[in-house]
């Protein structure tokens, strides 16, 4: 990989700022942080209200054709849903809290941006598509010194951004309401169209959860390839090497077959998993197990935490390689290749592997087919993830180019539909989000541990993302040039700066916000179980 220019890209952003110890980033020791931090209420009830919420797959049978029967089910579903998120955003303590609430509505949009930009009639407003409305407090004023960021992070993520930015701009991408009347009525707020969320749950349901050669749409994602390659001239190697790269996927769906009662955990690397229940017996215990990077491999230093807490299983991983080695404990699990593979430059497909970029040497490992046949051959399993069923749906899941590359509904997999929010810009560009979407592509009920933001002073607080393995719970840096630097995002919203000499990245900020709000939505409508 030494001439590999997206290594030598990341090679230069590591070199860029990031020479610190490890005991250079402020925080602190588990049990003060532990004890700020509140469970949600775990329902017992097994019924799914994201079931009674319809699905029409024509932009023209939206909500004013649905019988009265079906509109009422819906309506009773969203009420409730948005009653139990409501309750759940202002336990958390997290993006609000009880003192500072957030307030969920249904709101019903008269004339979508998408159908407008299309010329799409939807009809009178009062039939139009219920949407769930989430909002922050009228009085934000104790937000304003508030921060989003990665403590362990490059150097901007370091410094974060400030909190409140990011919301003018989710407003504006997942929100049909007009935007002069959110500047009128001073509001922070994000909406999500519960139609296309649901129909891209059902997609996930319907469609094979990983590639074959026989898929009718493998087609489609070769043309994602093409399309990242521009002028391909390697692709008779990549065509040679697919059906063998494929043929685990056969055997793996096999064993990962959907089937009613079939419950699934995926577990991430958050700060719950530290702070409350010993879950390791309890993950353990699943009919199968989705993890993301090195977390929970015995030959990962410093990111293996004891059993009892974590789980010692795992059946599936996405970024499952080490240096661009395979290690001995995935001979027990299905590799899973996300779908950001097909986006990437042919002879460049590669994930890294560090796990605190201020503090530790880049490692990346290589995805590409020459380094992938080997392992193949020694016997170790990949899988493609699948992309058709959101391809079905109509429904993209990131609408702009991220730190990582352009945007899945840039290319051709993913086109842009019209009458489809989308609900989270990050969530298919990173390894956990892709383990998450192969959980509910291939489970029946997922459960959901180790997932979501800290934050030790509730709403007020800054918001980060706090590893279970670290050593403590970091603290967001300060900018040489004071908090006041990072508004300065606002001036180019959707680019990549560099402030002060560091980068800032508006789309990381507003992702981080997205991300666990889409948590909280899908909790709420049972998509998913979030286990705190």
């Amino acid at each position: 990989m030494s001439d590999d220019p997206e290594r030598a890209r990341w090679v230069r952003w590591w070199e860029v700022g990031l020479q610190m110890q490890r005991s250079e980033v402020r925080g602190v020791g588990w049990d003060k942080a532990c004890s700020s931090v509140r469970a949600l209420e775990q329902r017992k009830s097994h019924g799914r209200l994201i079931e009674d919420i319809p699905a029409p797959k024509r932009f023209g049978e939206r909500w004013s054709e649905q019988r009265q029967r079906v509109r009422q089910l819906a309506e009773d579903a969203l009420t409730e849903g948005a009653r139990r998120l409501q309750r759940d955003l202002n336990q958390r303590g997290v993006l609000c809290d009880r003192r500072h609430p957030c307030e969920v509505t249904i709101s019903r949009a008269k004339v979508l941006r998408a159908a407008r930009s299309e010329s799409v009639h939807v009809g009178p407003q009062k039939n139009a598509a219920p949407r769930v409305r989430i909002c922050l407090p009228r009085d934000v004023s104790h937000l304003n010194r508030t921060r989003v960021c990665d403590p362990w992070g490059e150097r901007w993520q370091r410094n974060g951004g400030m909190y409140l930015d990011a919301w003018p701009q989710m407003v504006e991408r997942w929100s049909s309401t007009d935007w002069l009347r959110v500047r009128r009525e001073k509001r922070h707020c994000a909406e999500f169209d519960m139609e296309s969320l649901s129909r891209w749950w059902r997609g996930l349901r319907e469609e094979p959860a990983f590639l074959n050669m026989t898929n009718p749409l493998l087609s489609r994602h070769l043309a994602a390839k093409l399309l990242a390659g521009q002028q391909m001239t390697n692709l008779g190697a990549y065509l040679e090497a697919l059906p063998e790269l494929l043929s685990a996927a056969d055997a793996t769906m096999r064993t990962g077959a959907k089937g009613v009662g079939r419950t699934c955990a995926f577990v991430g690397s958050g700060h719950d998993l530290r702070c409350g229940a010993r879950r390791g017996r309890e993950i353990d215990a699943h009919d199968a197990i989705f993890r993301a990077n090195g977390a929970q491999q015995p030959e990962s230093r410093g990111r293996f935490m004891p059993p009892e807490m974590l789980g010692a299983r795992t059946d599936f991983r996405v970024n499952c390689l080490n240096n661009s080695s395979a290690l001995p404990s995935m001979r027990s699990e299905v590799c899973i290749i996300p779908l950001s593979w097909w986006l990437q430059k042919p002879g460049g497909e590669s994930v890294g592997n560090t796990a605190r970029s201020c503090c530790e040497r880049l490692t990346r490992s290589s995805y590409q087919p020459s380094t992938l046949l080997p392992l193949v051959k020694r016997g170790f399993t990949f899988a493609f993830l699948n992309g058709a069923a959101s391809f079905l749906a109509s429904l993209p899941l990131n609408a702009g180019p991220t730190l990582h590359g352009p945007g899945l509904a840039d290319s051709s997999l993913f086109p842009n539909k019209p009458g489809v929010t989308v609900p989270s810009d990050s969530f298919l560009s990173n390894s956990g989000g892709n383990a998450l979407y192969a959980a509910l592509a291939v489970c029946d009920r997922v459960n959901v541990f180790g997932a979501g933001l800290f934050s030790e002073e509730g709403a007020s607080g800054d918001k980060l993302y706090a590893h279970s393995y670290d050593d403590r719970v970091g603290r967001c840096a300060t900018p040489t040039r004071g908090l006041e630097i990072l508004r300065m995002a606002q001036a180019a919203p959707g680019v990549n700066e560099k402030i002060n000499g560091l980068r800032y990245a508006p789309r990381w900020l507003r992702s981080r916000i997205q991300d666990e709000l889409l948590l909280h939505v899908m909790h709420a409508f049972d998509i998913i179980r979030w286990i705190q």
